[in-house]
């Protein structure tokens, strides 16, 4: 690391808006905070080519030109400043990723380390083919790679090892006002919030309601986000009217700042019926307003919607089904409210965007610090945010306790809550907390060799990490939130 200035200086090579869009909100959001400008000074060289949605997956000149640009511009600062890091919001596969590659190997010409962080997946179905069979390996080779959700890791296995991974959850800024529990609709309302791009399912949720119409179900659907080269209003309210739904589906067009706002907070329902999503922001955002949601099991969404208790997931492709959990939540307000509850609860403790800045803080400044591999480091009590980004950073938790006092320990429940998955003991009231192989591995205490195998497995096997860390977070939110701890008190004061 360059020791002639107090702060690490990196070069940030990602899109900002226009457009606006997932990515390029939470490079936004990176440039704005305040605890990353205070840790590290940051140059940028924006990736973004369109300036409009019309001109997402189009060719011309000008985006040609922006391109090229950002090459020659990310070349010369490269070639002017001494940088301790380079990060790069990537792409990974497709012809986003060839076009991403040589800013990344520019990086590695100079000799800096990076950081690759990852909006988006499919490079398990360009992994084989010829060009990035050699290709991924180089770009990713000696590289620190952020991803959204432990969930994404099987798509870039084949290239990327465990150790390299670091995984950090997008959050977005609170709500000015506390949202409301409870609507006043007399007509439930469902929303649906993104660009129409077929992808986001948006002819899936048009079926849905079809189904609903038919059903004789009473509703209404409001469409809002952009148009796009791929569906144009006319061509979405031609569809409209070929299901019969004029008086039922309103496409509101695109919504900003507090009229975006005001668009969650008159809704009951939010919908997100994707076909092919990493970590949508617009789930983040419905669980700020305290709306339940259903979307699909795609990607990391399991990690933001915990089924039947913020909301549902469905099948992808399937609006028979996204038409049965409507219907229960149209039909069962206070459903809705609980739901909602859960996931406005949800939010405040894992998607806020302080979360967010001090887990990206974290990554930016372990990575400036770090030398050689470290198997085993000290780093001291940590409070707070700082201890919740530990948590939030770390695959697989351990708590091999001995202790002869031992009874029921809070550092077991705050691992369940993040998701991950815990290995320690039958000591003490820990059997009560940890089912061994279901919602954690128990061990036998002092037994160094048995707790090694264990790791081992946890290491080896991402998806078992995943399937046993969702079943404790499962058994945190149905045993152990600090609500049904007051339920218990006050039922064992007034019983």
């Amino acid at each position: 690391m360059n020791t002639s200035r107090n702060k690490p200086k990196i070069l940030m090579i990602a899109p900002l808006p226009p457009p606006v869009h997932g990515s390029a909100m939470m490079t936004q959001y990176i440039k704005d905070s305040g605890i990353i400008n205070n840790a590290v000074e940051m140059d940028w060289v924006n990736l973004s080519t369109s300036r409009s949605l019309d001109e997402i997956g189009r060719k011309s000149i000008k985006k040609f030109f922006r391109f090229a640009t950002s090459y020659l511009l990310t070349f010369w600062k490269l070639l002017i400043h001494r940088y301790d890091t380079c990060y790069l919001a990537i792409t990974c596969h497709g012809i986003g990723f060839l076009k991403d590659a040589p800013f990344v190997l520019m990086c590695k010409l100079f000799k800096h380390k990076i950081i690759l962080h990852q909006h988006n997946k499919g490079m398990a179905d360009d992994v084989d083919r010829p060009i990035y069979r050699w290709l991924l390996p180089l770009v990713y080779r000696d590289t620190k790679v952020i991803l959204l959700s432990q969930r994404l890791y099987p798509d870039i296995a084949k290239v990327v090892l465990p150790t390299q991974i670091a995984i950090c959850p997008n959050g977005i800024p609170m709500c000015e006002k506390r949202p409301r529990h409870q609507r006043g609709n007399t007509v439930p309302r469902l929303l649906f919030l993104s660009n129409l791009i077929e992808s986001k399912g948006v002819f899936v949720l048009l079926d849905a309601c079809r189904i609903l119409k038919e059903r004789g179900l009473k509703f209404t659907c409001r469409f809002v986000g952009g148009e796009t080269s791929e569906i144009t209003r006319q061509r979405f309210e031609e569809e409209i009217k070929s299901r019969g739904l004029d008086e039922t589906v309103i496409y509101a067009g695109t919504k900003y700042n507090d009229d975006k706002a005001q668009e969650f907070s008159n809704a009951d329902i939010f919908i997100h019926p994707t076909l092919n999503d990493c970590f949508p922001l617009s789930l983040i955002e419905a669980m700020s307003h305290a709306l339940p949601a259903i979307s699909t099991n795609e990607g990391g969404i399991p990690d933001i919607i915990s089924d039947k208790i913020s909301g549902y997931i469905t099948e992808s492709h399937s609006p028979h089904e996204l038409a049965i959990k409507i219907a229960n939540m149209i039909e069962e307000p206070e459903i809705r409210r609980k739901m909602g509850y859960e996931a406005y609860h949800k939010f405040q403790s894992e998607f806020s965007i302080d979360k967010f800045e001090h887990r990206i803080h974290s990554i930016l400044t372990s990575v400036n610090q770090s030398g050689g591999v470290k198997y085993v480091e000290y780093i001291g009590p940590k409070y707070g945010l700082d201890k919740t980004s530990e948590l939030d950073n770390a695959d697989i938790f351990i708590f091999p306790s001995f202790y002869k006092n031992e009874c029921f320990p809070l550092v077991l429940l705050e691992a369940m809550q993040h998701s991950l998955p815990v290995i320690t003991t039958d000591n003490g009231g820990i059997p009560d907390i940890v089912r061994h192989n279901t919602s954690g591995i128990i061990t036998p205490p002092g037994s160094s060799t048995a707790l090694a195998d264990h790791i081992q497995n946890l290491i080896k096997s991402p998806e078992l990490r995943i399937a046993i860390g969702q079943n404790g977070y499962n058994s945190y939110i149905h045993n152990y939130t600090i609500t049904h701890f007051e339920q218990q008190i006050l039922h064992c004061i007034t019983d």
